[in-house]
């Protein structure tokens, strides 16, 4: 955003697509509890509010008083892109499509010169009827904004819609909603040693674009012929307010019998489930049939299987006999090719795990299994897995140890 249209959007005065914040303490570890979760409460609010303006695009604009002529620097630091799409997804059904920039311009004029802004950018949107996702409630009454509220801006206020103007949302004239930049890569013209590290490599910039955080891949302890690339990594997905930790790989294809099943076997280390992007083709032999749940979906195919069943587990790998019965979900994207079928891909079968009841409660039994057991085994020590786990290396009994600390770390948010 240029200085000139920001300027021209102070000077135009709050508005339904303009709001002014001269300061916003959602995430200030400085000041006190309450007064971070009604910050938190009113942002989200404002952002609902802004949400159902429909085909407008609108601003908060954080750093500027209501009289446009009072300016305060933001201080927050953890005022971040990250934590505000994190508090948005967490807290508004559907997810607006908001962008958050920070502005500087050290020699613009007064008072507009030194001062540090964040602009937040809602819409435009194609869905209408946004809603709160939570209750944001203050024992004293301060505020209480409740679950499925509906806020619409009124001119420069945000308040609760009325029925028929929840109505009106819902039957306006759909538009297109905007996909953020990104080059279309087809990946068949690359070099063939640079296919796997361009998928990679854009598939993390698409999660930290939607803010979500992505975490190093720990050393997996196999055999050397089982060995992948280290340069995987994880993922941690917030469904339903759950956190979810997947393995993200790519291959070329799965057209050998039970290949999903030795994929677990090879690559699984601990995580909820796998995100396995294929540049070729899934065959149906790849899929194991004694899987529990088998799922096709014009984005790709899902699974769930017992960890059991991937015999390579229990024959070469130092994972203790009491995991074994957990399950694991795979989402298997097949023709991946270009930088328009991964985005696509991955952000549907995002949004089937987000909405579908069915599919969110296979994978949401998966994830209290391994945190079960993942809990259970955090709270023994290093003698006691010793003498349970005698068979295994004392390498493998420390790699194993390492791993599932780190999912502990990822969890530790999970309520």
């Amino acid at each position: 955003m240029t200085f000139e249209r920001f300027r021209s959007l102070v000077r135009t005065g709050e508005k339904d697509v303009v709001d002014f914040k001269l300061m916003c303490n959602a995430f200030n570890d400085v000041v006190g509890v309450r007064e971070r979760d009604k910050s938190k409460a009113e942002l989200v609010k404002d952002i609902c509010a802004m949400a159902n303006n429909g085909g407008k695009t609108s601003y908060l604009i954080i750093g500027v008083g209501n009289d446009r002529k009072t300016t305060q620097s933001v201080s927050d630091p953890k005022l971040t892109a990250a934590n505000v799409q994190t508090l948005v997804r967490d807290s508004i059904h559907p997810r607006p499509f908001i962008k958050v920039r920070k502005l500087f311009w050290p020699k613009a004029p007064k008072p507009f010169g030194g001062i540090h802004f964040v602009v937040i950018q809602v819409g435009p949107h194609s869905k209408a009827a946004f809603r709160l996702a939570r209750d944001f409630v203050e024992d004293s009454k301060k505020y209480c904004f409740r679950k499925h509220q509906v806020w619409i801006r009124n001119d420069d206020t945000s308040d609760i819609a009325t029925p028929e103007q929840i109505v009106e949302l819902c039957s306006r004239r759909k538009v297109p909603e905007p996909e953020p930049e990104y080059t279309n890569t087809s990946y068949l013209t690359l070099a063939r040693e640079q296919q796997r590290p361009t998928i990679r490599q854009e598939l993390r910039s698409l999660f930290e674009e939607r803010g979500y955080k992505i975490s190093a891949q720990p050393k997996i302890y196999r055999r050397n012929f089982l060995a992948y690339p280290p340069d995987e990594f994880r993922v941690t997905l917030p469904i339903r307010g759950r956190l979810f930790v997947f393995r993200c790989c790519v291959r070329e294809s799965m057209n050998k019998p039970n290949m999903q099943t030795i994929e677990i076997g090879r690559a699984w280390n601990l995580e909820h489930g796998m995100l396995i992007v294929l540049q070729g083709a899934l065959a149906k032999s790849a899929i194991d049939p004694r899987t529990d749940v088998d799922f096709k979906a014009d984005w790709g195919h899902l699974a769930v299987l017992e960890a059991r069943e991937a015999g390579w587990i229990g024959a070469f790998d130092d994972v203790p006999s009491e995991l074994t019965h957990v399950r694991i979900f795979l989402i298997t994207l097949a023709r991946i090719q270009d930088t328009q079928s991964l985005r696509k891909g991955v952000l549907a079968a995002i949004e089937s795990l987000q909405w579908d009841d069915n599919l969110f409660a296979h994978i949401d039994k998966a994830r209290l299994e391994i945190n079960k057991e993942l809990k259970r085994w955090n709270r023994m020590d290093f003698r006691k897995l010793s003498r349970a786990w005698s068979w295994a290396s004392r390498e493998g009994r420390h790699v194993f140890l390492r791993n599932k600390r780190s999912m502990i770390t990822l969890l530790n948010d999970d309520k």
